[in-house]
Order: structure tokens, then C-alpha cells, then sequence
């Protein structure tokens, strides 16, 4: 007679009950899927009172899972049992699922709704604690309506529970306001300098205010935010002074050109800039560099030179412009004369930094050239394309973005691609991510899945990853996944941030100034912990020049396809 317990479980040597659970027959799962299924379709169509109880049996067959206390905690929200609410985020925040802080957020509305009024205040600076970002929804969210005019509301933001005297008490309150946001929601904000290094120098700049514009003061507030040392944190590009001149600058090897104008400046396209109001280029860079928050010293600081270069209100508080609604520029056009010219600024598009390739109706250096445009150039504006290329045997995969696509999900993209690659018998993928300065992480994971699945371009030198000095933020997330997990080949120059590094933008306003400024809340880790490199290097090392955008040429695409592909 055998105890029927596996010889494998016996040589485990595991206590007699262990071994019974494990040897033992789970409970089919099907019915628990289907459960799930059935909860999932109630919530979606927002019919709570049918959610709630499925939900509740849910929680019942796996108590240890925070998203099924999430959504129990948001059906019986919604369906009016706040109580139930309460104890069932208490749960999911106990599971560390999602947004701790949101969660605790749920729990105040919930409070606040009960009219249990303490309660609803001590969650409430437990949401801030935990870092709740969406602070206009303290005043402004119907769910909080019996806490409005109680005096502890404004003071759950310190900084803010008194108005400024004065101009120069306005500022002191906004500096205030962004250390106590710094303090509570960056996630590593004083790793360059201590606390104390902006406590003395934001005090300075305090005591400064008498004696300066606004504009000097808000240059200013912008190269002291570069302490915070990474990309994403600082004063956000528009809130760089207002009027935008109607031009598109970019950064090459071989210095800044026009590369994209409004009509009205068409003519300008292609030019190259020499000077901006009687200063030479080399000290405007050194200027606008001074503002740029960065996660490591490459060609990211010109890239946003390129950008910043069409606010005047940033030169003339920089002392280079002498007024904020024109710059005089020292151009070189393409057929080499130097002229300069007053353009006026506009406040039309404030920011273009996501509109690829340019502005609507504005004319584009790949307008104004004659001659077919090099893959890259084809569709900047595409979230995500593919292209064969003329071998028969080489797919080209611009990613320029990593959003969905209205007509396409990225997912219905990677699993177009993977088929395409596998019905074509494709040999070498080249995916490029020169245009790619981020989006959202969380939607590229299937198309990694479908990439890892591809056998055939699962070998060195079959893959291969275009890198430069706009891919950042997702994009760079993305570059280090496929580094990581991939054999891929990387070509271009390096990128624009580090493997692990700080990021992510949920930007808010200062209360006095008006001023618009982002503190980096997410560390992302990509890579390996001790992974300290200052970016993703390419093997083989080619910057852009802007000779050869002119000529209509692509030498990183061009040496990629002149290489054999491995067999």
C-alpha cells in the first residue's frame, strides 16, 4: 500500500501536511476565470449593483489578489455602500496594489460622503502623505463637498493656507509650495544636492525678488531646478515664457537649423543659426543649457536648446534679448548668404514638442528639399510603421511614439508585425527609435512579447535598435528592455537617458507665478541594479548632420543595410 504522495514530494523531505496540500487536487479553475470574467463585464458597463456581489465572491475564492479589493472597493462605491468601500480599499492598499494614494484618496470621498468628517481629514493627509498628486480635486471634487469651508481643508497644504502680503511673499509661498511637493511626491529629488541646497538658494532667490523682473526670476528658478538632476523634473517647456516664435529649430552634429517655419517664414527652412539678438550661438547654447534638466551630459542638452530656442521671454530673461515679442536671428541659408532677420513671436503653439514633424499647415525641411525623403523622414508623424526594405529581406519599423494609435493599438500593431514577419520570412528587423521621446510604458509589452517570439531575427546582428538623442522617457525604457532581454544590435548615438534613471511628468502649478513645473515621481529600474551606465551606447557610432538631411541621405540606415546578415 502507498501513501499515493509523489517520490518526488518524499525525497523533498517536506512536513507530512505540506506534502498533503501539495499532492492534493486543486479546485477547477474554470469556474473562477469565469467569475472574474462576469465581474470584469458588470464593472466595464458601469453596473455596479450586479459588480459588487460578483466581486465579493471573488475576493471570497482569493483574498490575496489587490485588484479584485480595488474593484469591490470601487462597485460598491459607486452602488452607495461606502462602508464596504472603505474596507474593501483599506485591503487593496494593504496588498500594495495600484496607487496607494489614490486608494486613500477613495477612502476620504467615502468618509466625507458617510459625513464622518475626522475620518475624511485623516485620510485625506494620508492620501498627501503617500503622495496624491491631483491637488485642485481637494476644492473641486463633488464627493469632498461636506468638507468645503471647514478650515483643516487649507491646511493639508501648508504653503497654501495663507495669501502672500506681497510680490516678494508670492514667491517665497510658490518656493515653499515646490519643496513641500518636492518633499512629498519626487522620487529622488535631492540626490545631486541636500535639502539644504535648495532651502539656502531658493532663499536667495527670495530675497532677490526687490531687485528683479519676474522673467529674471523665473530663468533663474529654472537653472536651480536643474539640482534636481534628471530630464523630467523642472519649470515645463511653455511655462518658458509665454509667446513662441512661429519657427521649429533642431540640433545636428554640425550645429542648429531651421527646420520647420510658418508660412509667413518659409523661406527661413534650412537655415542654419549663427546668432540670436547679436550674440553668437555657442553663448545663447550656453545660456539655454544652463535650464536644462538632464539624466546624463549627451545630446539631449541640445535637443532642448533646439526646443527653448523659440522663446524669446527665455533670452530676454537671460539677458540676450532686449524684448519678449521678437528675436533677431543671424541665419545662414542654404545657399550660403548671412542675413539677419526680427521674427516675431506668436502664441499660437506654445508647445510643439510632440507635434511630428511639425505644426499643421507649416513648411518642413523635407518640404523645402528636392528629392525623395530618407525612411525616417517618410512618416514622423505615425505613431508606429513598417516598411520593406529593397534587400527582400530587411523590415524597416519606425516607432515614433509610444502611444496608441486611434485606428490601431500598439498591441493589434506588434501582433501585425510578428505575423508580417513570419509570413514574409523577414531576416533582419530594423526598429527605429530616433524619433522616440516616450509615452506610456505600460503599452509596449505586448509588442516585446511578440519581438521575443520571433525566432528568426532572434540572433545577433538580425535585430537591430536605431538609437539617438531624442529617445528618452519611454523610448529609452523600451531600448533598455530589448537590450536586456534581446540580442539586439543598437547603432545611431547614445540615448538620451540612463538604463535605470528618475522620470515620469505630472507637472503642477505654483500658486503665485502661475509658473508650470514638474517634479519626477517614478524611479524606473529597466535594467540590472548595478547597472550605472550613463546611457544606452550604440555599437556602432553615427551622429546626425545636417549635410546629410540636405543631400536626402540616411547614413546610419544606409552603413545598417550595407552589413551582411548572419546566417
Amino acid at each position: 500500500m502507498t501513501s499515493g504522495i509523489p517520490k518526488l514530494l518524499k525525497r523533498l523531505c517536506l512536513p507530512a501536511a505540506a506534502c498533503a496540500l501539495l499532492a492534493a487536487t486543486p479546485p477547477p479553475a474554470a469556474p473562477f476565470v469565469a467569475l472574474v470574467q462576469q465581474a470584469d463585464a458588470r464593472t466595464a458597463a458601469k453596473d455596479w449593483a450586479a459588480a459588487a456581489p460578483l466581486w465579493e465572491k471573488v475576493v471570497a475564492a482569493n483574498p490575496v489578489e489587490g485588484r479584485f479589493w480595488d474593484r469591490l472597493g470601487t462597485a460598491r462605491y459607486r452602488s452607495g455602500d461606502y462602508r464596504g468601500a472603505i474596507a474593501a480599499y483599506e485591503k487593496a492598499v494593504e496588498l500594495g496594489y495600484g496607487a496607494a494614494a489614490n486608494n486613500a484618496y477613495n477612502i476620504a470621498c467615502a468618509y466625507a460622503r458617510l459625513g464622518d468628517k475626522d475620518k475624511a481629514f485623516a485620510a485625506l493627509s494620508r492620501a498627501l502623505a503617500l503622495g496624491f498628486l491631483d491637488l485642485p480635486a481637494l476644492r473641486t471634487d463633488p464627493d469632498l463637498a461636506s468638507l468645503q469651508g471647514d478650515p483643516r481643508l487649507a491646511l493639508l497644504v501648508p504653503p497654501l493656507a495663507r495669501a502672500p502680503k506681497d510680490r516678494q511673499d508670492g514667491w517665497r509661498r510658490d518656493l515653499d509650495f515646490l519643496l513641500w511637493q518636492a518633499d512629498r511626491i519626487g522620487a529622488a529629488p535631492y540626490r545631486l544636492h541636500p535639502r539644504s541646497w535648495f532651502e539656502q538658494s531658493f532663499a536667495a532667490l527670495v530675497a532677490s525678488v526687490p531687485s528683479r523682473t519676474d522673467a529674471e526670476l523665473t530663468y533663474a528658478l529654472a537653472t536651480l531646478l536643474t539640482g534636481f538632476g534628471d530630464a523630467h523634473s523642472g519649470l515645463q517647456g511653455s511655462a518658458l515664457l509665454g509667446q513662441s516664435l512661429p519657427l521649429q529649430f533642431s540640433s545636428f552634429e554640425d550645429g542648429y537649423f531651421v527646420t520647420a517655419a510658418d508660412p509667413a517664414y518659409a523661406s527661413l527652412v534650412g537655415a542654419q543659426v549663427l546668432g540670436v539678438g547679436g550674440h553668437p550661438i555657442a553663448e545663447v547654447e550656453a545660456a539655454i543649457a544652463r535650464t536644462v534638466g538632464r539624466d546624463n551630459e549627451g545630446r539631449w542638452i541640445q535637443v532642448q536648446v533646439a526646443n527653448r530656442l523659440r522663446y524669446p521671454g527665455l533670452l530676454f530673461a537671460a539677458g540676450l534679448l532686449p524684448a519678449l515679442d521678437s528675436a533677431p536671428l543671424r541665419l545662414r541659408a542654404l545657399d550660403g548668404r548671412e542675413t539677419t532677420i526680427a521674427v516675431a513671436a506668436d502664441r499660437r503653439f506654445p508647445d510643439i514638442w510632440n507635434m511630428k514633424p511639425a505644426p499643421p499647415g507649416w513648411t518642413t525641411i523635407a518640404q523645402a528639399l528636392p528629392g525623395p525623403d530618407p525612411l525616417y523622414l517618410r512618416h514622423p508623424e505615425k505613431n508606429y510603421w513598417l516598411e520593406p526594405l529593397p534587400d527582400g529581406r530587411s523590415l524597416y519599423f519606425g516607432f515614433n511614439t509610444i502611444r496608441d494609435d486611434p485606428q490601431e493599438s500598439l498591441a493589434a500593431f506588434a501582433a501585425r508585425l510578428e505575423t508580417y514577419v513570419n509570413a514574409h520570412n523577414v531576416d533582419r528587423l530594423v526598429i527605429d527609435l530616433r524619433w522616440n521621446n516616450g509615452g506610456n510604458t505600460q503599452l509596449y509589452t505586448p509588442l516585446l512579447a511578440a519581438l521575443l517570439r520571433l525566432d528568426r531575427i532572434d540572433r545577433r546582428g538580425r535585430l537591430i535598435v536605431l538609437i539617438g538623442r531624442k529617445t528618452i522617457s519611454a523610448g529609452q525604457n523600451f531600448a533598455a528592455e530589448l537590450q536586456r532581454f534581446t540580442p539586439a544590435t543598437f547603432a545611431g548615438e547614445p540615448t538620451a537617458s540612463s538604463p535605470n534613471f528618475v522620470g515620469e511628468d505630472d507637472p503642477f502649478v505654483l500658486p503665485y507665478s502661475k509658473l508650470m513645473v514638474n517634479v519626477s515621481t517614478l524611479a524606473w529600474q529597466m535594467s540590472l541594479p548595478q547597472d550605472r551606465r550613463t546611457w544606452i551606447a550604440p555599437f556602432l557610432y553615427l551622429p546626425p548632420t545636417f549635410e546629410a538631411l540636405r543631400r536626402k541621405q540616411d547614413p546610419l540606415l544606409d552603413a545598417i543595410l550595407s552589413l551582411p546578415i548572419p546566417s
